[in-house]
């Protein structure tokens, strides 16, 4: 019997982010337990369910604009619980309309530099 530190090993085996010597990593578990077929459909079925995904998330556009939002505002504003903060933007009756005004800020933001660019070219050098 080994006896357990007070650093929380109780967690499965997880010390210090690592995989501990005593506990097998999914790599290795699974090719104990698997056949080379199994491995193989396996791997196939994971890259068919990653392939999906991003089918997926191509045809909806606005789950990456969400995601970013959602990013940006923790990064800008760095809430002492960003779970809450996260779950009050996604229950946002306005969230549609917060995502336009953004999209609408850009848009400007984008033009803005186009005539500056612009009146750059026309200035002589």
């Amino acid at each position: 019997m080994t006896s357990k530190s007070s650093g929380g090993e109780e967690d499965g085996g997880i010390r210090n982010g690592q995989a501990s010597s005593d506990f097998p990593t999914l790599t290795e578990a699974a090719t104990v337990v698997l056949t080379e077929e199994e491995l193989l459909n396996l791997r196939r079925n994971l890259t068919e369910e990653k392939i999906a995904h991003a089918k997926y998330l191509r045809s909806h556009p606005e789950i990456d604009a969400i995601m970013r939002c959602a990013m940006q505002m923790l990064i800008m504003q760095r809430p002492d619980d960003p779970v809450s903060d996260l779950l009050e933007f996604f229950a946002n009756t306005d969230l549609k309309a917060v995502l336009q005004a953004k999209e609408e800020e850009r848009v400007r933001k984008e033009a803005l530099v186009k005539q500056q660019h612009e009146v750059m070219r026309a200035l002589p050098p």
